[in-house]
């Protein structure tokens, strides 16, 4: 008997610390991590926590580090690591570190954390403008998920970011229809970025028709301003002037210097025929923007009308 409970007992060990390394990760599979390091670990990583909530991101890093340095294999206190170095600007770090975080995490146990690391990491090469790589990650997570909104949010900023808008439009249509159909943040931002594409493809009915519904009271100013440009902008070349006008006004209560709005207000003015008022709103974008091309190209296109 005494040798069947000990065979019990080295399977229950056994289970535990199988079932329990599926829960921290890999940190239990080094022979040389004591449960008093791990503890120790645990601490440093929480006290790292708290520096970098409170923006301490040079003393997170350290303690992180140092966590880092005690479980070899510790995934997630990797993973924090990177974004603290990506706090900090050290993109190059936070990228290297961030690609340890998935080499360490588990393919199975980890599986769902893995493929929100590949949309963080892609996002991360989007941003330092490395599109072939962020595109790589994006794939990988849609991949293994093709249901994964982030992800498909994300692959499709990288192909408007290189203007294959078709393919774009293809991941942005795939997470809108995964979304709710209520005007949440994040669907309010694609449907932006949606429209922003119809309007570079100068498709000005499909822009109405995705900005509609978007109530533009509830959003950021700098959203709001977006929308109201991309909707006159398309009003515009549809030839309502006179909506055009509303939306772009309705931009200057936010913000009195947008050049790039007194400059569509010149423009809708200038295929109005009202010359007095193009000329005006053209020396606003003007005083703003002195260099401003296309201003510049308007400029010489009314001054020969204007006599």
């Amino acid at each position: 008997m005494p040798t069947l409970h000990n065979k019990q007992l080295a399977v229950f060990i056994a289970l535990a610390a199988f079932v329990l390394s599926s829960l921290t990760g890999c940190r239990l599979f080094s022979p040389r991590v004591t449960l008093e390091t791990l503890t120790t670990a645990a601490g440093i990583e929480r006290s790292g926590d708290q520096l970098y909530k409170s923006g301490q991101y040079n003393a997170a890093a350290e303690r992180f580090e140092e966590a880092a340095a005690m479980v070899t294999s510790d995934q997630r206190v990797r993973r924090k690591l990177a974004d603290t170095y990506w706090a900090e600007q050290r993109h190059n770090r936070a990228i290297a570190t961030m690609q340890t975080a998935i080499e360490l995490a588990n393919p199975v146990f980890d599986r769902e954390l893995r493929q929100e690391w590949f949309v963080r990491l892609a996002e991360m090469y989007l941003e330092v403008g490395n599109v072939d790589r962020a595109l790589y990650w994006a794939d990988r997570a849609t991949a293994e998920n093709p249901q994964m909104l982030s992800a498909r949010v994300v692959r499709g900023s990288i192909f408007e970011r290189v203007q294959s808008y078709k393919a774009a439009l293809e991941d942005y249509h795939y997470a809108l229809s995964l979304m709710a159909t209520e005007p949440t943040a994040e669907r309010v931002r694609v449907e932006i970025e949606v429209a922003r594409i119809y309007s570079h493809q100068q498709r000005p009915h499909r822009v109405l028709a995705v900005t509609s519904a978007i109530d533009t009271r509830t959003l950021q100013p700098t959203q709001a301003i977006d929308v109201h440009l991309i909707r006159a902008t398309a009003l515009r070349d549809r030839q309502r002037f006179g909506d055009a006008v509303r939306e772009l006004q309705q931009i200057l209560v936010l913000d009195t210097n947008h050049a790039q709005t007194h400059f569509v207000l010149a423009s809708t003015y200038w295929q109005q025929g009202d010359n007095f008022r193009a000329r005006k709103s053209l020396a606003e974008v003007l005083r703003l923007n002195p260099n401003h091309p296309a201003a510049l190209r308007l400029q010489q296109q009314i001054t020969p009308r204007g006599g």
